[in-house]
């Protein structure tokens, strides 16, 4: 077997994957080692690791986080590392890479390297054992060992939180493929993949991005345990199409907050100030041409519109609106508060203390987490 033609250079979206990864293992693993005091592990898998870096030496996933680890003593006492990749080229490589990390000795716990295929035995394996705090990374090639059951079998235990590759350009197709239904029922559900083939059709390619996405979303919440769901979508070089997304799933508000604002920081674009949750190479620097586009998405305008309907009659601190409404959005904490500032400029709420009593900085009035809003009655009840 070859080595995955996917590792031979590093492209823009995978330099983007890598770090959304390795940043929030960063912030998870600190979490964890609080929440246990420093006195019990904790556990990063990865079912298809790959072989550790890029034919040019770039190193992917694995081999960032065990750089993490080499460089905090709690988590090289504490860290437990789990690489599969069923091609043995790649294990191979992989643990070659992994023996020449400098400081690799230093872990109390080696990395565990396997060569398993992920199927039902995986499955039936973590549903029965009890899964330490880990945090699980998925990247299959393709979508036959991505399922539901797999997902649950992870986040069934305290502490667990998983991210997955999700193919978009490969599931469409599969969904009409009468051949492939099992895995599709495994991804979505036998009513969730039956409703998708019967309705796709109708659909133009945006269109069937959004239910396809909205279905999974739907199938992770109420089939496993699932609380949270996040979405981090890659574009084509011409931007007009989505091609694959990252997915996060958690039991944990505190780990939807942290992975949203990771997300927010990787964006390529904030049309008025709202992280796009997005890599679009057709909106970078080098494509500015293409900037011109941007400002027709007004989301903060959207923003400003909805939260009087939703807060209509409430009278509600701002950390309390942004708590209650930022789940399933794009719109982080300073997007809330802009919107206020403009909805208080136009005298759509009172706000305490008012605006002519709350400081500045550099010439714009802040909005503190503390501060109360009074929304009116909506008009139209």
């Amino acid at each position: 077997m070859a080595l995955d033609p996917f590792f031979d250079q590093p492209t823009e979206h995978s330099k983007v994957k890598t770090r959304i990864v390795s940043k929030y293992f960063s912030a998870w693993s600190n979490v964890m080692l609080t929440a246990t005091n420093n006195r019990e592990n904790i556990a990063y898998i990865d079912l298809f690791s790959g072989p550790g870096e890029y034919e040019d030496g770039t190193p992917s996933t694995p081999l960032q986080i065990l750089g993490q680890a080499i460089k905090k003593n709690a988590l090289q006492n504490l860290l437990i590392t789990y690489f599969n990749d069923a091609n043995p080229e790649n294990t191979n490589v992989l643990q070659h890479k992994i023996k020449s990390l400098p400081g690799i000795g230093s872990l109390k716990n080696a990395p565990i390297i396997d060569t398993m295929e992920v199927d039902q035995s995986t499955v039936q394996y973590f549903e029965k054992i009890h899964v330490i705090p880990a945090l699980i990374f998925l990247d299959p090639f393709g979508y036959k060992s991505l399922s539901l059951r797999l997902v649950a079998s992870f986040l069934k235990d305290w502490g667990c939180d998983c991210i997955f590759f999700f193919n978009y350009n490969r599931i469409r197709p599969a969904l009409s493929n009468p051949l492939v239904t099992p895995h599709m029922d495994s991804i979505f559900g036998s009513q969730r993949s039956l409703k998708l083939q019967n309705i796709l059709k109708e659909l133009s390619p945006d269109e069937a991005n959004d239910l396809i996405v909205q279905e999974l979303y739907a199938a992770l919440t109420e089939d496993t345990n699932a609380n949270y769901a996040l979405r981090y979508s890659f574009k084509n070089e011409s931007g007009a199409r989505n091609t694959h997304d990252i997915i996060f799933a958690t039991k944990s508000i505190k780990g939807y907050d942290i992975m949203k604002s990771i997300m927010a920081t990787e964006s390529t674009s904030r049309p008025q100030g709202v992280p796009s949750f997005e890599y679009n190479p057709s909106l970078l620097p080098r494509n500015i041409h293409q900037l011109d586009l941007i400002p027709y998405f007004r989301p903060l305008d959207e923003l400003e519109i909805k939260l009087p309907i939703f807060f209509a009659g409430q009278t509600i601190s701002m950390i309390e609106i942004f708590k209650q409404h930022n789940i399933g959005t794009k719109y982080m904490s300073a997007n809330y508060k802009d919107a206020l500032n403009l909805l208080e400029q136009k005298g759509k709420i009172i706000a305490k203390p008012s605006a002519d009593k709350r400081r500045k900085v550099l010439g714009k009035v802040t909005f503190a987490d503390r501060t109360m809003v009074n929304f009116p009655p909506f008009e139209g009840e």
